[in-house]
């Protein structure tokens, strides 16, 4: 969806959650099964693309009035951690706010924010101030767990967006238990995420990579296309040249 310009992105986005509507209503038909299904943004890096807008218009789709969307941008193979609400990006010899990156500069989904309440705030013109936006702070994940994460969750109503901090794979599982037992409960969230809050979410295992046998394209010739302003892509491709 960041290939494309708002109005086509919403027009995109909103028909998929019409039709994952229509999917989950032929599927109840056909078994008699009550079918719920978790929306879910997933983006790397996670702060760079439609936010709000994409979100808002999958549940318009959708037809579902969420209590909250949880924000988990943490992305632990890649450097990317929350901490106190803020976000973090390893660059090998030091560990910096996100706002300090190249990532930010991005001329079409820049932002100048790295504490996540207050990029909610800047990159919803407001809709949402940083003091409304609800956090899973590490403390309540490690010392609270389930219970204290739970109590919090509860509270979210309207939408509101919740940050989850997570500086480890465990972080990020205490947060999904809390978000199983809320959703149990009745509460209904959609996601905004990168790939480590979907791994724990869905229980997918670890894998070996890929062997170049399972790359084959048996025979025939390939190709490898990569786009990305940032110059760290282009030093990874130099690398990997």
């Amino acid at each position: 969806s960041r290939a494309l310009p708002p109005s086509e992105m919403r027009a995109l986005t909103h028909e998929l959650g019409a039709n994952l509507l229509a999917a989950t209503r032929k599927l109840a038909g056909e078994t008699g099964k009550n079918v719920r299904l978790l929306l879910a943004s997933r983006s790397d890096s996670t702060l760079r693309g439609h936010f709000p807008e994409e979100i808002d218009a999958l549940l318009s789709g959708y037809r579902l009035e969420a209590d909250g969307v949880i924000l988990a941008p943490a992305l632990f193979e890649a450097g990317r951690y929350t901490i106190d609400d803020i976000h973090w990006v390893d660059t090998v010899d030091r560990v910096v706010p996100v706002a300090e990156t190249e990532f930010a500069l991005d001329p079409a989904f820049g932002y100048t924010k790295s504490n996540l309440k207050e990029w909610v705030e800047e990159k919803t013109k407001g809709r949402w101030k940083a003091e409304q936006v609800l956090s899973l702070s590490l403390q309540t994940l490690r010392l609270g767990g389930v219970p204290a994460a739970l109590e919090i969750l509860s509270q979210a109503k309207g939408g509101v967006p919740i940050v989850i901090n997570a500086a480890t794979y465990e972080d990020l599982e205490t947060a999904v238990i809390a978000l199983m037992e809320a959703e149990e409960r009745g509460k209904r969230f959609a996601y905004r995420c990168a790939a480590c809050f979907v791994k724990v979410r869905g229980g997918f295992v670890d894998r070996p990579l890929l062997t170049a046998g399972e790359l084959s394209t048996g025979g025939g010739a390939g190709l490898v296309v990569l786009g990305s302003y940032v110059g760290k892509t282009g030093r990874q491709l130099d690398r990997l040249l």
